[in-house]
Order: C-alpha cells, then structure tokens, then sequence
C-alpha cells in the first residue's frame, strides 16, 4: 500500500505505524502483535480509549471512501476507451478538458488530492445515461437501406 494511502485511510500517526508494522508480520507474529494491542488498549484510561476507538471509526470511513472511489474508477474505466472523459467534464460538469480525469484518478491538484463529491457522482451518473440514450436513439436510426 503506498504512503499517501495509508496517510489517508489511518488518521493518526501512530495507527500508519501500526499498520506498517503488522503488514511486515508473518501470521503467528501478527496474532502475537494484536494480542499486545489488546492488552496495551484494555489498560489505557477510558478517555485515551474513547479516542483510539473514534480514531477506528474514522479509519473504518476512510477505507470505505476510498474503496468506493476505486470502484467508481474501475466503473468508469470499462467504458472510458468509448467516451470522452473531457467532453463529459466540458459538456456536464463546466469545468475544464482534465477535470474529470483528475478526481476519477484522486491527482494532485494544488498540493492536494482531489476526488469526486457525491453529488458530482450523481451527475456523473446523468451524463453517462444521457450519452447511453444518444447512442441508443442513434443506434435506431441507422438505416442500411
């Protein structure tokens, strides 16, 4: 898993740490690791422990976020050799030829990874249903004859 990554999925330094360490672990050194965690988290006062499991939580939400980004990815690469993701960007959202590009690859921009919102998701959505009618009703009117 690369660096940005795991920054991004793990909010706090110590757990990017952690999961660096137990990555490295073969599988009888990774039980023996997370036994020492549960023992080092059952001694911890409640407050640093109410903060550890937010910390879990966040890091449960950041993996969901990204793997729903990848999924939209591998979606959109399916037909991405059929469509022009710059048109889509120019046409549908208003926003310049790489726009679309960008989010759908989480590029930097600025100094700062940038990903499609839920809201530009659903008209993604649109777009690609409004080119599928095009291509349908144009599809109907071909005539060999």
């Amino acid at each position: 898993m690369n660096e940005d990554l795991i920054k991004k999925i793990f909010p706090t330094k110590e757990m990017q740490e952690d999961f660096l360490t137990y990555e490295k672990l073969n599988e009888a050194d990774r039980d023996k690791f997370m036994a020492e965690k549960q023992e080092q988290f059952a001694q911890e006062p409640a407050d640093i422990h109410k903060r550890r499991v937010e910390d879990a939580i966040k890091a449960g939400e950041n993996t969901v976020e990204e793997l729903q980004e990848l999924f939209i990815l591998k979606q959109v690469q399916n037909v991405s050799p059929f469509i022009s993701l710059s048109e889509i960007s120019k046409t549908y959202f208003g926003k310049s030829r790489g726009w679309l590009s960008q989010r759908l690859h989480e590029n930097k921009v600025r100094g700062r990874r940038v990903s499609l919102k839920p809201e530009e998701i659903n008209i993604l959505k649109s777009a690609l249903l409004d080119i599928s009618d095009k291509l349908k009703h144009t599809a109907m009117q071909l005539d060999f004859s």
